[in-house]
């Protein structure tokens, strides 16, 4: 559960905000970061309408305060979407890939002496740190960018 509160410091005139997260794990601490995670636009905008409502109206924050929120939340939340999406293309590839599975692929080897163009049938596929592998009938392991063609097994 996330919850906010928001008011006006009687000494200085400020108005403060502040979150809290409760958990039902006992061993589980919330950073800022992770209760940033869990704030959605809802929770963002009852946020900003409880500082807008509770601030000295002797000494409001300018609006480019509230302007900036605004922005740098949007930016937030079009980072999250833009990985969440590399994550389906990511995946979409990974299904592609093992579809290669018994093509024949040429690819630039450039390893070794010099550049070369190899080819060979595809009898694996890997994943490693976001790399796609593909294995060969000879053991050669390639990646998948250094693949120029792909033709079916003949």
């Amino acid at each position: 559960m996330v919850s906010f509160t928001s008011g006006v410091d009687s000494t200085t005139g400020s108005t403060t905000t502040s979150g809290t997260s409760t958990s039902t794990s006992s061993t589980s601490s919330t950073s800022d970061a992770s209760m940033l995670s869990m704030v959605n636009g809802d929770d963002f905008l009852t946020l900003f309408i409880a500082q807008l409502q509770n601030q000295d109206p002797l000494s409001p924050m300018d609006s480019t305060g509230f302007t900036q929120q605004i922005a740098q939340y949007t930016s937030v939340q079009q980072l999250m979407e833009m990985n969440s999406s590399l994550t389906q293309i990511t995946a979409s590839q990974a299904g592609m890939s093992a579809n290669m599975i018994g093509m024949n692929i040429t690819w630039n080897n450039t390893t070794g002496t010099g550049d070369e163009t190899l080819s060979g049938t595809v009898t694996g596929v890997s994943f490693n740190d976001g790399t796609t592998s593909l294995t060969t009938t000879d053991g050669s392991t390639v990646n998948l960018g250094d693949v120029t063609s792909i033709t079916a097994k003949t």
